[in-house]
């Protein structure tokens, strides 16, 4: 199984690509800041979406996002 990891997906460019991709049936895992931004999206709840905390400043952040998607 294929899984794309998005970062920044909440808003902008990231939540577009997002948005495209899960309409195109895409896997996705998404990382951002907050992912209660997402309570009562079309994200939320989605068995094709996976949403993690991810902070680009911690170097911890993306091993950690990394993990969880393939578990």
């Amino acid at each position: 199984m294929k899984v794309i990891l998005i970062s920044g997906a909440s808003r902008g460019i990231g939540l577009k690509i997002a948005e495209q991709l899960l309409e195109e049936n895409y896997i996705l895992s998404l990382g951002v800041r907050n992912p209660l931004v997402f309570a009562g999206s079309s994200f939320e709840n989605n068995p094709k979406v996976s949403i993690y905390p991810y902070e680009a400043t911690d170097k911890q952040s993306p091993v950690d996002w990394v993990k969880a998607t393939i578990a």
